[in-house]
């Protein structure tokens, strides 16, 4: 079966957990990624023999040899990367990380303009487990910026979590999603996205989310999995100098 050429943009740890998995799937070929800072690409590029490399994610949408793009970007407040996000071929998701140094309201703005950016390029902007303690948009900012649409069962995300989450999403009727986060290759398909009706077009899977008529289900984050999920998570949070995302 043919692999799907695919670009990665944003080396941050993050951005390299993604490189790594990518290139252990069968049907995925990473053919490039993308970092402003070269000495990061030459480093990701070396490690994962990835055959092609950019500092700019403009050049790497053109590359017309990839048809799969994945958009990791640290928006920072001062620099509004996504709002200058431009619509690639295939799949594509771009993620907003905002420093909880910021004030509430600057949090908030930065979310309702990530909100806005993903409608505007034909898609539905997800609050991902939005009540995780490490990395959740948490109350406070989803009262000021409530979300298009929201995850509601996140494998690797506590029952509570993901019960809040599904409370928020059907009080709102927007859409639910579902996800299994799986930073390791045997935690896939741990929760996913249930929709109506069978081949669907992505157009009419959009639609659908955007208008509240699906669902989530999966597995919550139990014993196991916070054993094997906690040391990894504070580790990094250490790297992190101890911010939440």
């Amino acid at each position: 079966m043919k692999q799907i050429r695919c670009g990665v943009i944003g080396l941050g740890w993050f951005g390299e957990h993604h490189v790594d998995a990518l290139q252990q799937l069968p049907l995925v070929e990473v053919t490039a990624v993308c970092t402003r800072t070269e000495s990061r690409l030459r480093e990701i590029a070396a490690k994962y023999k990835v055959p092609k490399s950019f500092t700019s994610y403009k050049e790497l949408l053109a590359d017309k040899d990839i048809e799969a793009v994945i958009g990791l970007l640290k928006g920072c407040v001062d620099e509004w990367l996504v709002a200058d996000i431009h619509e690639p071929r295939g799949a594509s998701a771009a993620y907003l990380t905002v420093s909880e140094t910021f004030p509430l309201e600057i949090r908030a703005l930065a979310i309702a303009v990530f909100y806005a950016a993903g409608t505007a390029l034909g898609g539905v902007a997800v609050a991902a487990h939005p009540y995780r303690f490490w990395s959740g948009i948490g109350e406070a900012a989803l009262r000021e910026a409530p979300s298009p649409a929201y995850e509601t069962s996140n494998a690797r995300t506590l029952r509570r979590g993901n019960v809040r989450a599904r409370e928020r999403a059907r009080e709102a009727r927007v859409g639910e999603t579902g996800g299994s986060d799986s930073h390791f290759l045997d935690e896939a398909a741990r929760a996913v996205t249930v929709f109506e009706g069978e081949g669907l077009s992505v157009d009419e899977v959009l639609q659908a989310l955007g208008q509240g008529r699906t669902t989530a289900q999966g597995k919550d984050r139990g014993v196991p999995g916070t054993l094997r999920y906690v040391p990894k998570a504070v580790s990094e949070w250490m790297l992190r100098g101890m911010r939440r995302i």
